[in-house]
């Protein structure tokens, strides 16, 4: 007798495994990949709305690869979501409202997704948004943030994942 084929995976659960594997592969690392928002601080996890989408995992890259560029301008957390047949990565930074160390981290984000990052930019199929979550220090200028605006880094105190990710509005 024949046995029975296992049954197909739910969209949410092929939209983690497909995040997972990326990750997995991107980062080498198994252990990066992380369910949900586990990989993003207490602190920041309480700055992030994912209501209306299937978290498909996250990841603490400035901990996954601080060994290996330990002086460069990391970023803080990538995560991935769906909804419906729609797959998107978040990079999201929890940082006062430095024009200039943000411009870094924000290029250095880019790049390392470009160099190392493909399977995720692959899975995300090239959906890919930028967010501050600004911390309470400090204040920023209109000038500083126009610049970020213009880099593609959306600042907003509460993050709501769409995906696709909505039109940018002002949420500083």
């Amino acid at each position: 007798m024949a046995k029975a084929s296992a049954k197909p995976a739910s969209r949410a659960q092929a939209c983690q495994e497909g995040f997972r594997k990326a990750v997995t592969q991107a980062l080498e690392d198994p252990a990066c990949y992380q369910p949900g928002l586990r990989a993003l601080a207490k602190g920041a996890r309480k700055h992030v709305d994912a209501t209306r989408v299937h978290l498909a995992g996250s990841v603490a890259l400035d901990d996954c690869v601080a060994s290996r560029e330990p002086r460069a301008s990391r970023w803080d957390y990538l995560v991935g979501a769906c909804q419906e047949q729609e797959r998107c990565l978040y990079g999201i930074e929890v940082h006062q409202v430095d024009a200039r160390a943000l411009a870094n981290k924000l290029a250095w984000v880019k790049t390392w997704l470009q160099r190392h990052g493909r399977p995720l930019l692959r899975w995300a199929r090239g959906k890919v948004v930028y967010y501050l979550v600004p911390t309470p220090r400090g204040s920023a200028r209109a000038a500083e943030v126009r610049r970020l605006a213009q880099l593609g880094l959306r600042i907003a105190r509460r993050v709501s994942l769409t995906c696709p990710p909505e039109a940018t509005r002002r949420q500083a």
